[in-house]
């Protein structure tokens, strides 16, 4: 009776030593399965944003460019003023007329609604508006100084206004760039001021 009880005892602690194991095993597979289910979202996302980067390049530049154009038939420059708010407020006064005439040409349209809906992926998240900004970031943005009065004059309604995500991503990739673009002049003014010199002319009877 005794050995049956040592060997009960026996195979409850090898149970128990199994269990632990078969345990970790599958913690260790939920781990893995988590690491791989977030590679294949990034992985998607990314493709997604390189998707969408390309329709950008083809088909939104096409729409704009025919715009553009256009504006040249009418003798008309785009927009050089300063980017705001994005307030109707915002554009000068001087730059008004030249704003209204672009505006009744109505060729942006097609363009600017193919924006919105690319700016949307990536705002929302659908696709990697970082693998984005590397590709189309800095002609985005100038795109939408270009055409800053167009979008302006497009949102008068303070409630839901049109092209929120153009405008989003605009400042979320303007404040990127200018971030940068500081960081650069930063380390420039930081290795001259490392070259300088800094002489001292000492006092006579001073070693």
């Amino acid at each position: 009776m005794n050995t049956l009880k040592d060997y009960l005892e026996i195979l409850y602690y090898l149970s128990m030593f199994v269990l632990v194991i078969i345990t970790a095993l599958g913690l260790n597979q939920i781990r893995i399965l988590k690491r791989d289910i977030k590679t294949r979202n990034e992985r998607a996302s990314k493709e997604k944003a390189i998707e969408y980067c390309s329709e950008y390049l083809l088909e939104f530049i096409s729409l704009i460019n025919n715009y553009y154009r256009d504006l040249i038939k009418s003798k008309l420059p785009v927009y050089n003023g300063e980017v705001g708010d994005f307030s109707y407020l915002s554009i000068k006064s001087s730059e008004l007329e030249n704003s209204e005439k672009r505006f009744s040409i109505d060729s942006w349209l097609p363009a600017f609604n193919k924006l919105e809906s690319i700016a949307a992926v990536f705002i929302s998240g659908v696709a990697d508006e970082c693998t984005a900004f590397k590709i189309i970031g800095r002609n985005y943005c100038a795109v939408i100084e270009s055409y800053y009065d167009i979008i302006v004059i497009c949102r008068i309604h303070k409630i839901n206004p049109y092209w929120f995500n153009i405008v989003e991503l605009y400042e979320i990739w303007s404040s990127r760039l200018k971030k940068a673009e500081l960081k650069i002049e930063k380390e420039a003014i930081d290795n001259t001021f490392q070259s300088v010199e800094d002489k001292m002319i000492k006092p006579i009877g001073i070693e």
